[in-house]
């Protein structure tokens, strides 16, 4: 059985209160922040909008970095309930065009929201962000306000670059590092005896309409964009590369003919983004699976799933602790009507 710390902070990472726990039932979904509830000791200090950090202490690292929103007490204990921090970029934003990479846009906009906001009450003094790599590509904006939690998502999807909290005591900071994972590839063979239960969906790019070829014009000049089977574009693809049946796009950009080969670059990598995202896989493992390690785990690392001699190609989006066993879950599709209406009634 695992041993569980959990941890209270306040924003400026003054220590609160902890307690270790040995067992440990919450769901991570970075796609849809829900509120988890733990249940602890009434000794337990705590306070609302106290930053809690949960880790496994077999692991040694962050599992879990959130705000507390509710506590109730009674006479047996107090249950304290708690959403991820990705729940603080459920707010309206400006839009505004992407002009440097992705991981620098996200990064502004979360450092004008709460670091360097003329609103001082509004700011996280502790919160501090960090790139740890470099995606060129662009957003579309449909109106002048949106929800920068939208934007967070797509940037998971369309250009694999996750948001991952951690806690930095010696320089007493939380920082959100921004970045694609470039975690070697893990391959988990899902028809193993350690697969506890597992669920495949897919969603095929053909019923989706995803585009594998574009044409980018302007007013001077144009181009065409191919996904390869590898996943890569190219200008000039081989036959036996390209992806069929062909399903094409047209676009067009304004811009100067300086600008439109980046420009035309950049959309291509959004708009022919790869599908690896379009299925929902959840495995089920005991948490202290030593094949499998689902502790090591981490969002947006990408992963080879071997189910019944067919391989998937997928990402990490989530997992479920629950009564000793840990259920990964991977790719963006989700089947509870709750978290489709939440999507729902975002857009």
């Amino acid at each position: 059985m695992q041993l569980y710390n959990v941890e209270f902070f306040t924003k400026k990472l003054e220590y609160v209160g902890s307690q270790q726990i040995s067992s440990i039932d919450l769901e991570y979904d970075y796609l849809s922040p829900d509120e988890n509830t733990l249940n602890l000791m009434l000794e337990t200090k705590c306070n609302i909008d106290n930053i809690i950090c949960i880790r496994s202490l077999i692991a040694d690292k962050d599992m879990i970095v959130g705000v507390v929103t509710t506590i109730n007490e009674t006479k047996k204990g107090k249950a304290v309930k708690f959403k991820s921090l990705l729940s603080l970029f459920d707010v309206p934003i400006i839009s505004n065009q992407v002009e440097t990479t992705i991981e620098e846009w996200l990064a502004t906009q979360i450092s004008n929201t709460y670091i360097t906001n003329e609103d001082i009450f509004q700011n996280i003094k502790c919160l501090d962000v960090k790139i740890k790599s470099q995606t060129y590509g662009t957003f579309e904006f449909d109106e002048d306000i949106v929800n920068l939690f939208d934007y967070v998502v797509n940037a998971l999807k369309i250009f694999k670059i996750s948001i991952n909290f951690y806690l930095d005591f010696k320089n007493k900071a939380i920082i959100a590092e921004i970045g694609q994972n470039n975690s070697t590839m893990r391959v988990i063979e899902a028809d193993l005896p350690n697969i506890l239960s597992k669920t495949i969906e897919l969603k095929t790019s053909a019923n989706d309409n995803s585009a594998n070829k574009i044409i980018i014009i302007s007013e001077d000049n144009s181009i065409t964009y191919y996904k390869l089977t590898d996943g890569t574009l190219t200008v000039s693809p081989e036959d036996n590369k390209r992806i069929l049946p062909v399903i094409f796009s047209i676009k067009k950009i304004d811009c100067t003919p300086e600008e439109f080969f980046e420009k035309a670059y950049d959309v291509a990598v959004t708009e022919l983004a790869d599908d690896d995202f379009n299925n929902l896989i959840e495995l089920t493992v005991q948490e202290e699976d030593a094949l499998i390690n689902p502790d090591i785990f981490e969002i947006g690392q990408k992963v080879l799933i071997i189910s019944n001699n067919v391989q998937y190609t997928t990402y990490l989006t989530g997992y479920k602790s629950q009564k000793g066993t840990i259920t990964l879950i991977f790719g963006a599709i989700r089947l509870e009507l709750t978290k489709k209406l939440k999507r729902r009634l975002k857009k």
